[in-house]
């Protein structure tokens, strides 16, 4: 699991960090921050957190306001605020935010254990509907659902979403190897589309949801029709 952790102070982020990584019953890497702009700039890189641990008190951008530019770019990102006051609690429940919990600093050590638990586990009941692009330097979480069609660019996949493209390190095979879901189909060597995203099938274009056009020989869409078939017929 990812974690990003924002305080202003170098001690308390040192001393959050150190009893994360004390929690052995879950793998976290930790990412600190002092300054709330530095991880906003991380996240429109791609470098998203599973989790944020955010200070509601800082000086220059404070942890309500942040988190919810932070959920402006991550719909689905964990959200947890630390405080040292529990006046505190009622605000970090702003519906714009939809923060998962609030944690008093003097707890930490009682309950962060539970917390990062409780969190590991809803994220692996969810695990199957995401693909994750993943690198030393990018980290990037896509619902499955939403990949639309994947192409093959030279030895790497643009994976085409509702939303937007993602680029990943890897052939076109592979990725569909790892993704290991029935509704995408090759139409070629450099093509895979999602079944639930097909428009219109005619003659030898294909035509999906997005707009994208697709051209195949009749012969293949002849088996691509039978895949198609086949798959919803299996999947009412």
């Amino acid at each position: 699991m990812r974690v990003a952790i924002v305080d202003d102070s170098r001690e308390m982020l040192e001393i959050i960090c150190s009893k994360i990584e004390g929690v052995r019953s879950v793998e976290c890497e930790c990412d600190g921050f002092r300054n709330p702009e530095e991880l906003l700039i991380h996240i429109e890189k791609g470098q998203e957190y599973d989790l944020y641990l955010l200070d509601i008190e800082m000086p220059a951008i404070g942890g309500l306001e942040l988190a919810k530019e932070i959920r402006r770019r991550q719909e689905n990102a964990y959200l947890v605020f630390l405080t040292a006051y529990e006046r505190y609690a009622l605000e970090s429940y702003d519906m714009e935010i939809q923060a998962y919990q609030y944690l008093l600093k003097e707890d930490m050590e009682e309950k962060l254990p539970l917390l990062l638990e409780k969190i590991a586990d809803e994220l692996d009941e969810t695990k199957g509907e995401y693909y994750f692009i993943e690198s030393r330097q990018h980290y990037e979480k896509i619902r499955i659902a939403e990949i639309c069609c994947l192409c093959k660019d030279g030895k790497n996949t643009v994976i085409v979403t509702k939303v937007g493209e993602y680029r990943e390190r890897k052939p076109l095979k592979e990725t569909l190897q790892e993704l290991g879901k029935p509704e995408f189909l090759s139409i070629d060597a450099g093509n895979a589309l999602n079944v639930k995203y097909i428009r219109s099938m005619e003659k030898d274009k294909i035509v999906l949801d997005n707009g994208r056009e697709f051209y195949v020989s009749h012969i293949t869409m002849k088996k691509l029709r039978r895949e198609v078939m086949e798959y919803w017929k299996h999947s009412m």
